[in-house]
C-alpha cells in the first residue's frame, strides 16, 4: 500500500512541482516508511514553496531531529513555535529544542508561552518539560529524542496537511 501510495504521490509531484501540499505530502510518506532521509528534503521543498506553512515547518523540525541535525532542527522548531500560537505541544517542542542547545532565553519565553495555551491540558507534560528544562541540556534533548519527539512526529504524520 505505502508503495502505491508513494508512486501517486511521486506522479503528483511530477504534474504539480510548485504545489508546497504534495511536496509535505510525499515528504511525510518517505517519513512513514522509514526513509526520513528522503522525506526531510521533500519537506524542505515544502517550505521552500510555502515558507508561512508552520505545520509543516514542525514535521521538519521533528524529522531533522530524528536525523540528529540538533542545531537546525532548533531552528526550526523554535520559528515553528513561535509561529503557532494555539499548539501548546509545538511550543513545548520549541522549549527543549532550544533548551537543548543552551538558548535559555527562548526555552524559557516558550514554555511560559505553552503555559498559557494549554490552558490546563497537560499539566504533566508540562511539569516533565520545565523539570528537563531546569536539569539543562542534555536532559531536555533526552526528553525530547526519545519521548516527545518520537510520539509528536508519529501523531502529526497521521493528521492532514
Amino acid at each position: 500500500m505505502h508503495d502505491e501510495a508513494l508512486e501517486q504521490l511521486r506522479a503528483a509531484r511530477d504534474l504539480l512541482p510548485d504545489d508546497p501540499v504534495v511536496r509535505a505530502e510525499l515528504g511525510a510518506a518517505h517519513v512513514m516508511r522509514g526513509e526520513p532521509g528522503d522525506g526531510v528534503d521533500d519537506l524542505e521543498e515544502a517550505l521552500a514553496l510555502a515558507p508561512d506553512d508552520s505545520w509543516t515547518r514542525v514535521l521538519y523540525a521533528l524529522v531533522l531531529f530524528e536525523l540528529r541535525r540538533d542545531e537546525e532542527a532548533a531552528e526550526e522548531m523554535v520559528r515553528a513555535a513561535r509561529e503557532r500560537d494555539h499548539d501548546a505541544e509545538a511550543m513545548i517542542l520549541g522549549a527543549l529544542a532550544a533548551a537543548g542547545q543552551g538558548w535559555e532565553d527562548a526555552a524559557e519565553e516558550l514554555l511560559a508561552r505553552a503555559e498559557y495555551a494549554a490552558e490546563g491540558a497537560d499539566i504533566k507534560l508540562l511539569q516533565e518539560a520545565e523539570s528537563a528544562l531546569r536539569s539543562g541540556a542534555e536532559p531536555a534533548l533526552r526528553m525530547l529524542r526519545n519521548t516527545l519527539g518520537p510520539s509528536a512526529l508519529r501523531e502529526r504524520l497521521q493528521q492532514p496537511l
